[in-house]
């Protein structure tokens, strides 16, 4: 397990081993999404500027919030996640790359 990091005023610091993968969200923050500074606050953690960093998620309301904030933006579909036919199976608003699944995500991004 990684040791928990922390900014020199006691703010958590995301685990740098770790920065592909990495879900810092709210606890980072101490807050809930749609406020700003969830996003930005997990930017912070690794020390990078909001365009430097992508938000991943199957909600196209959470993108565009990111997107806002200068964060790029990634879409996974996830057609079924309220039962059958009841998802988002694309994006609803601009994103920077939409992806049926994760892999898809990463063989999109050159991985």
């Amino acid at each position: 397990m990684l040791e928990r990091q922390h900014f020199a005023d006691g703010r958590p610091r995301a685990p740098q081993r770790d920065t592909v993968g990495c879900n810092p969200g709210s606890e980072i923050a101490g807050d809930y999404k749609p406020k700003p500074r969830v996003y930005l606050a997990s930017c912070e953690a690794f020390d990078l500027a909001p365009g430097d960093c992508m938000m991943v998620a199957a909600h196209s309301r959470d993108l565009e919030h990111a997107a806002r904030l200068g964060l790029r933006t990634g879409h996974i579909a996830r057609p079924n996640e309220h039962g059958p036919g009841r998802g988002e199976t694309a994006p609803t608003v601009p994103v920077d790359v939409a992806a049926a699944s994760l892999e898809d995500l990463a063989r999109k991004l050159g991985a």
